[in-house]
């Protein structure tokens, strides 16, 4: 799944996450319990797709960053046989 399609669907989970919550405050307060109980529902629905999406972002994250301290370690140690600075040089 595309990075910005991820954005979106957190942001849309969050919004119905609020709204949810939003809506099953106002059935209780207004003591219409179905809808109270739906707007739980879809808030707690919300609230997993929210976490599900973050998490899949944060070891994504996660990865990019492992990703740039190796590179960056291959650019800084000239003498390891792997760097990039060697091969870029035609030294390999």
């Amino acid at each position: 799944m595309k990075t910005e399609t991820m954005d979106t669907v957190i942001a849309a989970s969050l919004k119905t996450t609020i709204g949810g919550s939003g809506v099953g405050a106002a059935g209780f307060m207004a003591h219409i319990n179905w809808l109270g109980v739906a707007g739980l529902l879809i808030g707690a629905a919300g609230l997993a797709v929210n976490i599900y999406y973050q998490r899949k972002r944060d070891a994504r994250e996660e990865a990019d960053r492992e990703e740039r301290k190796r590179e960056h370690a291959l650019r800084i140690d000239p003498n390891n046989e792997k760097s990039i600075i060697r091969y870029r040089r035609g030294e390999d």
